[in-house]
């Protein structure tokens, strides 16, 4: 089934702005993207249930009838300020009945912009998303897509509904803005607290990225993290990476996978069935909609945002935040589900 695909950008006639990376600014953002829209761009038709603009916290809830579960995402000040660039966190849930009450919640993670000037100052937000999942970018005002981003990193984030292997996958709906380990204690922003981080370095197989509950809606849960290619851009500034690559682009979903386990280690999930055969908790759960890394690497010199065009589709490029080559990237148009069998 193919998921069609809006971009909403900052330069948009009538877009709201990101003047001093103020929670409240950032949340009208996601609200205006998901449920009000602006100009002439019609929202994802997204629903915003709990809003609590005293302590600046909001929480998002995708489109059942447009195929999504139902999920929850709370996004919220972390010292319920409304202070310039103040630290932002993050989670996700199957359920809320009030802003505060969580019901099966995932990890918690944070991002935040940079207090910066001139070409290092962040002004400029994209989102890239559907009725059921999006892609949220904030960036500096002037930097290459390679960039040294170690000062200055540029948050982005995913929130909503993985395509899962498992049908009617209860547990499908998900955050990630952080590219270390998460769990519940994530209280602090870097250039690791973001997507782009992928491009230098592919998460490690210790890195519990993903709380997800099981498929078939019970209260357990398992750690998951992210399978990329096996390419690792790193922060080469080699000029042959550049521009555009030279080779042709081959391109790999990137996947879901539980945490430290393998098919040889004899694991069971909760029913007793061997991971590689679980249908509630399975080794590969599924993937990230939309979102592919590619065997050939490059564009470290061009301008952001990046748009690439392969065999008639475009992709938005996400960055290197290690001044290396970029190869990760996000398809715009639509978004096809693998497991559907359509």
């Amino acid at each position: 089934m193919a998921q069609p695909v809006t971009v909403f950008r900052w330069d948009d006639p009538g877009a709201p702005q990101l003047v001093d990376g103020k929670p409240s600014e950032i949340i009208n953002i996601l609200t205006k993207c998901l449920v009000d829209g602006y100009g002439t761009q019609l929202p994802l038709g997204w629903t915003r249930p709990f809003y609590d603009p005293v302590n600046q916290a909001a929480a998002f809830r995708n489109n059942v009838a447009a195929g999504g579960s139902g999920g929850y995402t709370k996004i919220y000040s972390n010292d319920n300020s409304d202070a310039n660039h103040a630290l932002m966190r993050i989670t996700h849930a199957v359920s809320m009945t009030d802003i505060s009450t969580l019901v099966k919640q995932g990890w918690t993670h944070a991002f935040a912009t940079i207090n910066a000037t001139g070409d290092n100052r962040m002004d400029k937000w994209a989102l890239i998303g559907t009725a059921t999942a999006f892609y949220f970018f904030i960036s500096r005002n002037a930097a290459p897509m390679g960039e040294n981003a170690n000062s200055y990193y540029n948050p982005t984030i995913f929130v909503g509904d993985f395509f899962s292997r498992i049908p009617n996958d209860t547990g499908r709906f998900i955050t990630i803005a952080t590219t270390g380990s998460a769990g519940d204690t994530t209280n602090a922003s870097s250039f690791t607290q973001t997507l782009d981080f992928w491009s230098s370095q592919p998460p490690g197989t210790s890195q519990s990225l993903i709380k997800i509950y099981n498929a078939d809606n019970a209260a357990a849960f398992s750690s998951y993290t992210i399978k990329l290619s096996g390419i690792n851009g790193g922060s080469s500034g080699d000029v042959g990476f550049a521009g555009e690559p030279l080779g042709e682009h081959a391109l790999v979903n990137v996947m879901i996978f539980m945490l430290s386990s393998s098919t040889a280690d004899g694991s069971k999930d909760i029913n007793g069935v061997v991971l590689a055969n679980s249908v509630v908790s399975p080794l590969f759960r599924g993937v990230l909609p939309g979102f592919y890394d590619s065997f050939a690497m490059g564009y470290r010199l061009e301008p952001w945002p990046k748009i690439i065009g392969i065999n008639g589709d475009d992709y938005w490029l996400l960055r290197n935040s290690h001044r290396g080559p970029c190869h990760l990237m996000i398809k715009l148009g639509e978004w096809n589900d693998p497991f559907s069998g359509s």
